[in-house]
């Protein structure tokens, strides 16, 4: 009788925040009508810890992948975006920027390690500015860089040659472990803690990636400020979430009320944890500037529940250990790799 109550006032609420009233025997669709189904977009699922050992370099690279594909490509670790939003240049899988000092040190780390014939040998015509406008620093070398580009707005695209040897530069075999480092440094171990913090309210065995990645994508998206504690999320009702979602304006509207249609199917199956993250997610957004509460609902719940829209597509993890569908041949070959280990 409890799960049946839970499920009469989901498909109630949501019924009247999305149509304009329903019933319980008219449960929304989870396409709009009109539309056509956007393809899902599975991603690498990630073996859990044995015995409560984790390798949290390797669920950093992972977590780099599910973040990467909502910051751009996906499996893209190369990605170079011109000066469009006054970063001056950004580049690599999670969008690492000149303006807040990601990629000088990065640079100079790739020289230390590998040395300066190396990186000519990927960037044989714009190593030498490259280099001297990491020595120079954020403010030196920014003149450098943003020349690189348009600058204006919407404007994406790094010109060439620039863009195709950032592109090796940035996407070699050297230069990842790098980014790998760089994202534990800035999300990684803060996703630990919080994952470590889930684990021990929950009484979980070990710690979930599942849980990792959530609060590494906050520190992708959002930065690290403005958590969420787990009691404040679980006392948060679904109706709530489900209202938000069907009344905000802003950047990826579209897929918060494709959401809000498939959301109350899903919770209804998810375990408790996947809610309170999900009512979590929601808290998080309100954080958020007004216009970008959508997207980091989007994203997060989506995170929390294993299934939702992101970015125009319906994205499906399968984080409790079910067979992943067919992944893209990079995220596979990922895959691959970490099954041989």
């Amino acid at each position: 009788m409890a799960m049946w109550a839970k499920i009469k006032s989901v498909f109630k609420a949501v019924g009247s925040f999305f149509s304009g009233g329903g019933s319980v025997s008219d449960p929304p669709t989870q396409t709009p009508p009109g539309e056509t189904p956007e393809p899902i977009d599975p991603i690498v699922n990630v073996p859990p810890p044995v015995a409560g050992v984790v390798d949290w370099l390797e669920w950093t690279k992972q977590a780099m992948l599910y973040s990467g594909a909502f910051e751009g490509k996906g499996e893209d670790w190369g990605n170079p975006v011109g000066n469009f939003d006054g970063a001056y240049l950004t580049c690599g899988l999670l969008g690492f920027t000149w303006k807040y000092n990601n990629q000088p040190p990065m640079i100079l780390e790739f020289v230390k390690r590998y040395g300066v014939k190396r990186a000519k040998e990927l960037m044989p015509r714009c190593w030498d500015d490259y280099y001297r406008a990491a020595k120079l620093g954020v403010s030196g070398g920014a003149s450098i860089v943003s020349r690189w580009s348009s600058g204006s707005d919407n404007d994406e695209r790094v010109y060439e040659p620039y863009r195709s040897e950032l592109l090796a530069f940035w996407s070699s075999p050297e230069m990842r472990p790098i980014q790998i480092e760089k994202a534990w440094d800035m999300m990684g171990a803060w996703a630990k803690e919080k994952a470590l913090v889930a684990q021990a309210y929950w009484n979980l065995p070990a710690p979930l990636f599942q849980h990792f990645e959530y609060y590494f994508d906050q520190a992708v998206l959002n930065g690290q400020g403005g958590y969420v504690k787990l009691k404040d999320a679980a006392a948060v009702s679904d109706t709530k979430v489900l209202s938000f979602c069907g009344s905000k304006s802003g950047y990826t509207v579209n897929d918060l009320r494709r959401n809000g249609r498939l959301w109350p199917s899903v919770i209804i199956e998810a375990d408790s944890h996947e809610v309170v993250l999900w009512k979590g997610a929601y808290l998080r957004s309100l954080q958020s500037r007004n216009e970008f509460q959508p997207v980091t609902m989007n994203r997060r719940g989506t995170l929390a529940l294993g299934k939702g829209w992101v970015n125009g597509t319906l994205r499906n993890y399968f984080w409790l250990g079910k067979d992943p569908e067919p992944a893209k041949p990079a995220v596979r070959a990922a895959l691959e790799i970490m099954n041989k280990q």
